[in-house]
């Protein structure tokens, strides 16, 4: 390997990594849901203070951005990444949190992998072109993955079926958002693409829950696994993967 890459190659590698290490800690929000919900969390207002107390660390975000690229962002930019947060964070994380309450989390992660390959398949009609064969194959893979993962839920008859479809729901609505998203993240930059729509969704968030169960304070151990999910499997790995993603793409930052 040549130990001095070239730097479309480093920048490359480094995203991918960046990429790699966001899916990591995403992929752990399910085992600590569950912790949380065992310390007596419910959906709704879990993920309302997921929201919220990540939402200081993104407001932080766009102070940052907005200092480094001080041009206005415009109005439909806006409202665009307001509807990826809301949509395609708050209603599919809230989506999601409701299948968890009836599947586990290593069953959850398989079927939100069914993602990856509707995010090369709607980038692909976005754009109207075929996605390069590395990529398909790659995609392909993650269902080989998920197919031989899923065969002994299958066989022990342990998949709920209202969850898996909750899950799976979840997983398209996100895929839509991520691939119809693109474009406007290409316009005013993925990390103040990402934190306007989490912004947006802790909002969303708040509204949904104080309309409905409220936001109760959790017990001790659950508000500690509520900062554990705010901070470990929501600011660390959107920041890492918006980082990613203006290099990668979101077909490729998807697989």
């Amino acid at each position: 390997m040549d130990p001095h890459p070239e730097p479309a190659h480093r920048t490359l590698l480094t995203a991918t990594l960046l990429a790699g290490a966001g899916a990591l800690l995403f992929g752990l929000k399910g085992v600590v849901v569950k912790l949380a919900y065992a310390a007596g969390a419910e959906p709704t207002g879990l993920l309302a203070w997921r929201l919220l107390l990540a939402l200081p660390c993104f407001a932080l975000v766009l102070v940052w951005v907005a200092r480094r690229d001080p041009r206005p962002v415009e109005r439909r930019d806006l409202l665009a990444a307001a509807a990826w947060g809301i949509v395609g964070f708050h209603a599919a994380s809230w989506i999601n949190f409701l299948g968890l309450e009836r599947i586990g989390a290593g069953l959850e992660r398989i079927i939100l992998f069914i993602y990856p390959a509707l995010v090369v398949g709607l980038s692909a009609l976005r754009d109207g072109r075929r996605p390069a064969p590395a990529l398909l194959a790659a995609a392909g893979v993650t269902w080989v993955g998920i197919v031989v993962a899923w065969w002994d839920h299958a066989r022990l008859g342990d998949a709920d079926p209202l969850g898996v479809a909750l899950v799976a729901a979840s997983a398209v609505v996100f895929a839509v958002f991520m691939a119809g998203s693109e474009p406007m993240v290409r316009r005013v930059g993925s990390q103040r693409a990402m934190a306007l729509g989490m912004v947006a969704a802790a909002g969303g968030m708040t509204v949904q829950a104080l309309l409905t169960s409220g936001i109760p304070l959790p017990t001790p151990t659950g508000f500690a696994w509520a900062v554990v999910l705010a901070l470990a499997c929501t600011v660390a790995p959107v920041l890492l993967q918006a980082a990613a993603l203006g290099t990668l793409g979101a077909a490729r930052l998807a697989v």
